[in-house]
């Protein structure tokens, strides 16, 4: 599970209308065993709305809620089915 541990600074230049779709992009800065830290943006029409650095973070789900064990677990094997499936390098 990949949960946000933190956001910095988040900037906000434009809005988003009903109708228009935002493109969300992550580039990667850099990462450890267990955390990644991102540049995100958030653009419409070429033009970037949003930005801010996020921090996320691997950890089991167990180990934030002991009782969420067996559906770590399924997390786990869901997520190697889904690599196995994937097209390219992963197939």
């Amino acid at each position: 599970m990949v949960i946000l541990k933190e956001v910095r600074n988040a900037e906000f230049s434009g809005f988003v209308r009903p109708g228009q779709e935002p493109e969300i992009t992550a580039e990667l800065r850099s990462e450890t065993v267990q955390q990644y830290k991102l540049m995100t943006k958030a653009s419409v029409e070429g033009k970037v709305v949003a930005s801010a650095r996020m921090v996320v973070e691997k950890t089991d789900l167990s180990s934030v809620a002991p009782s969420r064990a067996p559906l770590d677990q399924l997390l786990h094997q869901q997520k190697k089915f889904s690599m196995i499936n994937l097209p390219g390098q992963f197939g």
